[in-house]
């Protein structure tokens, strides 16, 4: 309250001070009439102030009296809480004496049925336990069976494979029984034509001799018949030595043809011997007509009957780690390199195979090697896949004379560089052995394959595959060197039968449940090997299967 008046008195103090500079205003610009006037006004206002301050006297006072009455409220209030707090003390004691005897009493209730529920949980722990024993004893029982199945089992794979070991060697035995059965039929049928033409041409040739004999036979009796002198006697003689003569002709023709027939078959089998010389001829070139007069043209030249060949898809690698696709073709004297355009070949580079001085592999990449080729200003970068049996080629062409190392990294000269360089420079370290070229490493076999797919129209069409053989299956990619395969065809479960299509020669087929799929390859030296090394991961995928289903019971 005193506040409030200390308020209402500082306001009516300012309106004073504002009436008091009204009043100087005043004074200023007024008459002395007006003055009289205002100096009542001033006096009737300074009575009212008079008035409005005894009042504030008054309400101070009051204010005084109201504050010592709040003072002694609040030292009430002071000591009424001390009180309170007192009391809340005791309260807080008697709760937790409270909730201690509580606590205690909750706590003997819940061990008592703590040991009810105890006991009982023990007495079902029992009955588990005695059923657990029983059926460990059982388990044992049948860890013992399955044991035993599993000895049976493995038996049963051992003998499996030696089964499909055994159908292998004897699917071989019969290939190379059906082909010399094929062969010789083709020979007997070409003897057999043979024979067929000559014994014509043979009845033929004694059907005018019997007519000539008959004519002279005529002809004698005549003569004997007309006429008997000493000139009939001379003319008899020389018919008898033309008989004669009639005879021996037939004789002769017929040892040509016994003789002629005896070529045939000494020429047949000349033809059939021609195979061994194209085994390592893995392109399929040794029907191809320029690829004829180059074997042709280095037969003369090393003056043989036939001349051994080797042949391979390659690549050529520049300084940039850049990939041209080449075929590789050897004979005997003579190293050739193609280009393959639409099924026509052009020579890109040739040199004899003396001059191949030195022959450098990689040792982190099994395909990667280097020609260093004698008198030439740049080597012969290039990526093979039949490596193995190149350096084998070589070794038995030049009589073991070539020098063949393996390092990590070594130099290569390039045309129209004056210096070296090293393997790890070439296409910004794509062969520093860091593990780019992991792919090959895990491939058990790999190299181009013919795929056969549908076209829209539902045709067969063939499309050329680079393939990988894998421990799970076989990846194939659009071209070698790419990082995403195409198909991946996996060997579980699947079934490999040769030469599926009676058109097409050396193709596979293989069925995965139920799917199937052809490829062709350009040899039967390369349709064995495919045959055998798919047939193996099949052997060995369900070998793996079967460990697996024994190792889950």
């Amino acid at each position: 309250m005193s506040i409030l008046f200390e308020e209402q008195l500082l306001s009516h103090n300012k309106e004073i001070e504002i009436s008091m500079k009204i009043l100087l205003q005043l004074e200023e610009y007024t008459e002395q009439e007006n003055i009289m006037q205002i100096g009542r006004l001033l006096l009737s206002q300074s009575q009212i102030i008079k008035e409005q301050q005894a009042a504030l006297s008054d309400v101070e006072t009051l204010c005084k009296d109201l504050q010592e009455q709040i003072d002694s409220l609040c030292i009430h209030k002071q000591q009424l809480i001390i009180e309170n707090h007192k009391y809340s003390s005791q309260i807080y004691e008697l709760q937790n004496n409270y909730n201690s005897i509580q606590k205690e009493l909750d706590s003997e209730k819940y061990h008592s049925q703590h040991l009810s529920q105890l006991e009982s949980h023990i007495k079902t722990l029992e009955l588990e336990l005695d059923s657990l024993n029983n059926h460990n004893a059982w388990l044992m029982q049948e860890n013992k069976r399955l044991n035993e199945n599993n000895q049976q089992l493995l038996k049963i794979i051992d003998d499996h494979e030696a089964l499909i070991q055994r159908m292998s060697n004897d699917q071989k035995q019969l290939d190379c029984l059906k082909q010399e059965v094929q062969n010789q039929i083709h020979t007997n049928k070409v003897i057999a034509q043979s024979h067929d033409i000559l014994v014509e041409q043979m009845k033929q040739k004694i059907i005018e001799y019997e007519l000539k004999l008959d004519f002279f036979q005529q002809q004698q009796q005549s003569t004997l018949q007309s006429r008997m002198s000493f000139s009939l006697v001379e003319d008899f003689v020389n018919q008898e030595d033309l008989y004669q003569k009639v005879n021996e002709t037939i004789q002769s023709e017929f040892q040509s043809i016994i003789q002629n027939t005896d070529n045939a078959e000494t020429n047949n089998t000349e033809q059939v011997d021609e195979f061994t010389y194209f085994k390592k001829e893995y392109c399929g070139l040794k029907d191809n007509r320029y690829i004829k007069e180059i074997i042709k043209k280095d037969r003369e030249n090393m003056k043989k009957d036939y001349i051994f060949c080797f042949s391979d898809y390659i690549f050529r690698i520049n300084i940039r780690g850049e990939k041209s696709k080449r075929i590789m073709f050897i004979t005997e004297s003579t190293f050739y390199f193609f280009e393959e355009h639409n099924q026509n070949i052009k020579i890109t580079r040739q040199f004899p195979i003396s001059k191949v001085q030195q022959l450098i592999c990689c040792e982190f990449n099994p395909i990667l090697c280097c020609l260093k080729i004698k008198g030439q200003n740049d080597d012969y970068l290039i990526e093979t896949f039949k490596l193995k049996d190149f350096i084998e080629f070589l070794n038995e062409t030049l009589n073991s004379q070539i020098q063949i190392s393996y390092q990590q990294n070594f130099l290569i000269q390039f045309k129209n560089y004056t210096n070296p360089k090293n393997l790890n420079e070439i296409g910004n370290g794509l062969y520093d052995g860091s593990g780019k070229q992991a792919a090959f490493k895990v491939s058990q076999k790999q190299g181009f394959l013919q795929m056969q797919q549908k076209t829209l129209f539902g045709f067969q069409d063939w499309i050329e595959v680079f393939a990988l053989m894998t421990d799970v299956g076989l990846l194939l990619f659009k071209q070698a060197g790419d990082m995403h395969p195409i198909l991946f065809v996996p060997c579980a479960d699947a079934i490999i039968i040769k030469n599926p299509l009676k058109c097409k020669p050396n193709c596979l087929k293989i069925k995965y449940r139920d799917c199937e799929y052809v490829f062709n390859v350009t040899s039967q030296a390369l349709l064995e090997e495919w045959f055998q090394e798919l047939n193996r991961q099949v052997v060995s995928q369900h070998k793996l299967q079967l460990s697996q289903s024994l190792r889950n019971l």
